[in-house]
């Protein structure tokens, strides 16, 4: 539910900043700058209003909701390049800023642990102890470290994981 509703709203932020150009260029500019190559305004603001699309119309599955989480981190993670590079040395107006500040807040966003299914605390992290052709994973859980372990199945006996100080059996 998390996820689907971050897709929404910024899937929402996408096409508000998208359609602004589109529909009131002097107030747009008013604020970012005057906007030399219009062509490249309106080819962004298109971008952008097709990308909010996207994430808003993403369908409440773990597939939609994955490509709506991709396609927002990578809108929010190239426009924070652009922002970070051009407004600092004054290629763009420093109001670009702002957009960096919010790109972040996005990016974050997607970055959290969802709350549908898992957290990250809880996916299984897996390490390899031994070299073996053939592995499967234990059904333990190092306490200290929250990894998984990998075992080679010739090694997944009792015996070998408690002289090791690897914990008890499955």
């Amino acid at each position: 539910m998390r996820d689907r509703t971050i897709a929404r709203a910024h899937g929402t932020f996408n096409i508000v900043g998208g359609v602004w150009p589109l529909v009131h260029r002097r107030s747009f500019e008013a604020v970012f700058g005057a906007k030399h190559d219009r062509w490249l305004m309106r080819t962004v603001a298109g971008l952008l209003v097709g990308n909010g699309v996207v994430q808003c119309l993403a369908a409440d599955t773990p597939d939609g909701v994955r490509c709506a989480r991709q396609l927002g981190l990578t809108t929010a993670s190239w426009l924070l390049v652009i922002d970070l590079v051009y407004a600092p040395p004054g290629r763009i107006p420093r109001t670009y800023l702002l957009d960096a500040a919010m790109e972040i807040g996005w990016i974050t966003a997607w970055l959290q642990p969802s709350t549908r299914g898992t957290s990250n605390r809880s996916l299984p992290r897996l390490r390899l102890v031994r070299d073996g052709s053939v592995a499967e994973a234990s059904q333990d859980r190092d306490p200290r470290t929250g990894l998984f372990t990998l075992y080679p199945k010739e090694l997944r006996d009792n015996g070998f994981r408690r002289k090791f100080g690897m914990g008890g059996g499955t």
